[in-house]
């Protein structure tokens, strides 16, 4: 397995990953079927069959299936950078119908060509034939690498064109994802240009062809490398959030616990019975977070009342009743006892309008118990 190849599996699990965070989204589809179809026309994939389709015309329709896949996987590449970029919708329609036209003038060039031809024309490996009399074999390598730069090329300008005003890390994947795809263009531009020298007559290096081939080996797992590194960065800030979550919601456990006893009636769900669901469960972090959050401030509207008969200043609602102000008010509370206004107040308001500043000052609070 080249190292390419290997590359291709570890993007392939990364997407399936990805995909089952969110299931609905077109473009990641695209590069996904991207991975996969290079996977399927892979040289290697393409000889385990030619077992299946044996003898000459079984090795020319194998190299057809083989650029077909491959044709169907840049029109995906392209199509993944024209749905991240929301392009119109007659642009992706021209490029189904360019796409249709490459299949089509390949299928013609397989199936007029005669049995001898497809023998020895249409290798199912990568290898480019080094002499070209047939204008059938010409015009179904030149055709399918021409679309292949195109498409290539047509990808590279959409990656950085999103680049241009993109968040920090969206900009560098991008840009190094434009640095694969033009690696990959390389190669094949190279070939074409190697198949149009040929079939005129000329001579073109094997061991030039070879050595463009190389980009695209270096190319595919740069390209991989900058559409994940974009996902996987934006994985590492929702797991920063997470954590700040996770945090956050175990402070606030002291205050949540007293708030809770003195008003059950607030809680917006039932307590679960086992901690390690929640543990199990790392998605339910957020929303027991901000329940948590919600359910204290009901507990301190009702609580207010009594702490300000306690001596809590309802002129200065910013500032944090003392934990000895807040164990007398709810001893009042459980005792039965009425409070001298009905009027709730705000407890503790945020010095910010936002709500991690409002969660800040609930932690001091939490704290202070």
């Amino acid at each position: 397995m080249t190292f390419a190849k290997a590359f291709l599996w570890i993007a392939l699990l990364w997407f399936l990953c990805r995909l089952s965070r969110a299931p609905r989204n077109p473009a990641l589809w695209a590069v996904f079927s991207c991975v996969v179809l290079k996977l399927l026309s892979a040289p290697s994939t393409i000889l385990a069959l030619q077992g299946v389709f044996g003898g000459a015309d079984g090795r020319g329709y194998l190299k057809l299936i083989q650029n077909i896949l491959i044709d169907v996987s840049w029109f995906a590449l392209l199509l993944f950078f024209m749905l991240s970029g929301r392009a119109a919708r007659y642009r992706v329609r021209i490029e189904i119908i360019a796409l249709f036209v490459v299949v089509a003038v390949t299928v013609v060039a397989v199936t007029v060509s005669t049995p001898n031809i497809r023998e020895h024309g249409y290798g199912a490996g990568s290898a480019l034939p080094e002499v070209v009399h047939s204008p059938e074999v010409a015009v179904f390598y030149i055709v399918n690498n021409g679309y292949a730069a195109y498409a290539i090329i047509q990808a590279m300008i959409w990656a950085l064109r999103g680049a241009n005003g993109a968040a920090h890390r969206v900009r560098w994947g991008l840009r190094i994802t434009a640095f694969g795809l033009a690696a990959m263009a390389l190669t094949v531009t190279v070939r074409a240009i190697a198949m149009i020298i040929r079939w005129a007559g000329g001579a073109v290096s094997p061991t030039m062809v070879a050595a463009a081939d190389r980009f695209a080996d270096i190319g595919i797992p740069i390209f991989i490398a900058g559409v994940s590194i974009i996902g996987f960065l934006a994985v590492c800030v929702a797991f920063r959030v997470w954590l700040r979550h996770r945090r956050r919601y175990r402070l606030l456990k002291p205050l949540w616990e007293v708030l809770h006893e003195a008003f059950p009636g607030d809680a917006l769900y039932a307590r679960p019975k086992s901690r390690h669901i929640n543990r199990l469960f790392l998605w339910r972090v957020h929303r027991m977070y901000w329940r948590r959050v919600v359910e204290i401030r009901d507990g301190l509207v009702q609580l207010s009342p009594y702490l300000v008969d306690c001596g809590y200043s309802a002129d200065d609602s910013t500032a944090l009743p003392s934990a000895a102000m807040l164990a007398e008010a709810l001893r009042r509370q459980s005792s039965g006892e009425s409070p001298t206004s009905t009027s709730a107040i705000l407890v503790a308001s945020p010095l910010r309008p936002d709500f991690d500043a409002d969660v800040d000052q609930l932690v001091a609070l939490a704290r202070a118990l």
